[in-house]
């Protein structure tokens, strides 16, 4: 049940990921999230808009590092005692994690940028290498 819950959601984000794309491909600026809904719904709505997202980017590196470090417990033991508190060796491991989870999140970044880069560039190319055949025929 946990796996189809998760393709629900995949889905759903996927549809507000393209909807983003498409929005930010006809006004291109910074901070999406929280500006096209003071364009569309006005300023309460991206007041809530923005409070919301500020906690979920605040809360979602922890949660990520808890998951993980629940996982680990499994693997390595001793890292969550029965009461489901972290042990010291858990804490040590989560600020690890946390830092880890940092550092790939930033490289992530930067690859993502390199690669839109890249889609762009050959979004260029293909109706310019089109283009040109055309025009060249147009004018003989």
């Amino acid at each position: 049940m946990a796996i189809i819950a998760w393709i629900i959601v995949a889905l759903i984000i996927t549809t507000i990921a393209l909807v983003y794309a498409k929005l930010y491909l006809r006004i291109p600026m910074a901070w999406i999230a929280d500006v096209f809904p003071k364009y569309t719904h006005g300023k309460l709505t991206t007041a809530l808009n923005g409070w919301s997202l500020s906690m979920g980017y605040v809360s979602t590196p922890p949660l990520e590092t808890i998951a993980a470090l629940t996982y680990l417990n499994f693997i390595v033991g001793g890292l969550i005692n029965f009461s489901g508190l972290q042990t010291k060796k858990g804490v040590i491991a989560a600020l690890l994690l946390l830092i880890g989870f940092f550092l790939i999140n930033s490289i992530g970044i930067s690859k993502v940028s390199k690669f839109n880069f890249g889609i762009t560039f050959i979004k260029i190319i293909i109706p310019m290498t089109a283009y040109i055949p055309f025009l060249i025929t147009y004018f003989s």
